[in-house]
């Protein structure tokens, strides 16, 4: 028996009785189960927890693993044409990619840890935007040298 197959079992009756999750397939719960109960370490466990509660895509039935993942110390907002930085020098820039990864393809690699809406996700994924695209690995923190902005006042990229 796994590490973490008691809490998966947990968790998969959680989202077995939750009416957000009716129209999640009992093929794709018992996935997830298995992926909760294969986890490795705490983190990969937390982050697959993340991963199965977003199938019931209401937002509401989520986990917060922010332990388990390695963000970039900015603030972002998500405007119609993409994410813009809030503060510091940069302010108004529009994200375009984090080490060569686009903020496309980051969004992408994203949701399906994301609860909710699209536009929920997008609204989480800012703050876990270091998930998919670390601005530097092994750092809890990073110097974010990785991120392309475009400056929006000059519309270079």
């Amino acid at each position: 028996m796994s590490m973490f197959a008691h809490e998966a079992r947990r968790i998969r009756e959680i989202a077995a009785k939750d009416t957000a999750f009716q129209g999640v397939s009992e093929a794709e719960l018992n996935a997830a189960e298995a992926r909760l109960a294969q986890a490795a370490t705490i983190d990969s466990f937390r982050l697959e927890a993340m991963r199965t509660l977003a199938l019931g895509r209401n937002g509401h039935s989520r986990a917060i693993a922010n332990i388990a993942v390695q963000v970039a110390p900015i603030r972002l907002v998500w405007l119609a044409d993409g994410p813009c930085l809030v503060e510091g020098l940069q302010a108004g820039a529009r994200l375009l990619a984090v080490n060569g990864i686009s903020v496309a393809e980051i969004f992408a690699r994203l949701r399906p840890y994301l609860a909710g809406t699209d536009q929920r996700a997008r609204a989480l994924g800012r703050v876990h935007a270091g998930l998919a695209a670390r601005c530097s690995a092994g750092n809890r923190r990073s110097d974010c040298s990785g991120l392309q902005l475009c400056d929006r006042r000059r519309g270079s990229g």
